[in-house]
């Protein structure tokens, strides 16, 4: 069997996952905020039966007969030197995936019309949205991840490396708070019910060189990529030449890097590296 790989792969994946390691060793989170809505000690708005708080539902909020959505906020200074975590248990009884409504958390906000949310539709799927003046305007949209069957769902947006994120479905640049206020956004004509609300206050990320790694992805990514450039090596590999350069079509890229490249060394043997800012950093060599 032709030994085709060996080379600096041990040192980059111990340096990663070191880093990877070292990242998550974090000083201790501060909770700013947090209620499990059994009852109103925080004076939520309510009216009647329609907006209630009790420890069966949480905080309902029916507004399927209102023409108006629904904010209600309370004031949560999250320092800007900080990163922050903000969670939600949020249920609705809709499986139809058509529905058009939505709720979720309204965050960093100036008031009810400026500020973000991140929120679930009733049929799945998830948005990350900017309210200037009381218009919406879409930062980010994936298709149904939380498919409505009428179970809790847990929504969890958190600033890491000056980036949003949602789990592994979203990552985007952050942005500066309009202001200090955080709580429940639903749309109408929209029933929810908001089980909990959970802001913690984390000690900021320094990012990597000035890039934002997902370090977990990066690892599964570089993996997954180590063994398409050795499959793909002995169909491309041109034994006559030298020294050239080759972009592959790989299917997998890695976060932080514009495209993997192939740089022949010597007949027989290639260097697979990763182009960052029309830079090539090796990775490791493989051999034919």
């Amino acid at each position: 069997m032709k030994n085709r790989y060996t080379s600096l792969i041990t040192f980059y994946s111990l340096t990663f996952l070191l880093i990877l390691f070292a990242v998550n060793v974090r000083a201790q989170d501060k909770i700013v905020f947090t209620d499990d809505f059994s009852d109103n000690h925080n004076n939520w708005p309510v009216k009647g039966k329609k907006i209630s708080i009790s420890k069966e539902t949480g905080y309902k909020i029916d507004i399927t007969k209102s023409k108006e959505d629904f904010v209600a906020l309370q004031t949560v200074p999250i320092s800007a030197a900080k990163d922050f975590e903000i969670t939600m248990k949020i249920l609705n009884d809709v499986t139809d995936q058509s529905v058009y409504y939505m709720g979720g958390i309204f965050f960093g906000a100036k008031d009810e019309k400026n500020g973000y949310a991140v929120c679930i539709y009733a049929g799945g799927s998830v948005e990350i949205l900017k309210w200037t003046d009381g218009v919406p305007n879409v930062l980010f949209r994936v298709e149904p991840k939380y498919r409505g069957d009428g179970t809790e769902k847990t929504i969890t947006i958190k600033s890491e490396h000056g980036r949003w994120k949602i789990g592994t479905i979203a990552n985007i640049q952050a942005l500066p708070f309009m202001g200090d206020k955080a709580g429940v956004y639903v749309q109408h004509p929209g029933e929810w019910q908001i089980h909990s609300l959970q802001i913690v206050e984390k000690e900021k990320q320094a990012g990597l060189a000035g890039e934002d790694f997902p370090l977990a992805l990066f690892m599964t990514r570089f993996l997954e990529l180590k063994c398409d450039a050795e499959s793909r090596f002995s169909e491309n590999v041109d034994q006559s030449k030298d020294y050239m350069y080759k972009d592959l079509p790989f299917n997998k890229s890695i976060p932080g890097f514009d495209r993997p490249i192939i740089i022949y060394k010597e007949k027989g043997t290639a260097v697979l590296s990763l182009v960052q800012k029309l830079k090539a950093v090796p990775i490791f060599k493989i051999k034919n």
